[in-house]
């Protein structure tokens, strides 16, 4: 996983993040040894990344925070994880998740500015 951090960190574009988050979020499923929630995310995983993919290059602006905060966000987690904090790690996850919801009105409002429906 560090290794993912550290690529991260590397990375030249938003495409390039955008795979190494979906990546990241791979390797925890991996390791969590849970088979129901890791068929869950093999099905859901494709449409995170693409989703990611569309929110990160309409702020391709901010490349360099996007950039910063996916590392910071990815630092915490695997450090919470190796805690072995089952309820640190679930709450560092859900406030994971819970940040991507700003992301989520961000591309609402845009879909409203342009009269269409918002791609999830």
């Amino acid at each position: 996983m560090e290794a993912n951090i550290a690529a991260t960190e590397r990375a030249s574009s938003l495409a390039e993040v955008t795979r190494l988050d979906a990546a990241f979020h791979d390797l925890i499923m991996q390791a969590s040894g849970h088979r129901r929630a890791a068929r869950f995310w093999e099905g859901l995983r494709y449409q995170v990344e693409a989703w990611l993919g569309l929110m990160q290059r309409r702020h391709q602006a901010v490349f360099h925070s996007t950039q910063a905060e996916t590392v910071k966000a990815h630092k915490r987690l695997l450090k919470v994880l190796r805690s072995g904090d089952a309820a640190a790690a679930e709450e560092e996850m859900k406030k994971h998740i819970v940040s991507w919801r700003r992301w989520l009105a961000l591309e609402a409002d845009a879909a409203a500015r342009t009269d269409r429906k918002p791609t999830l």
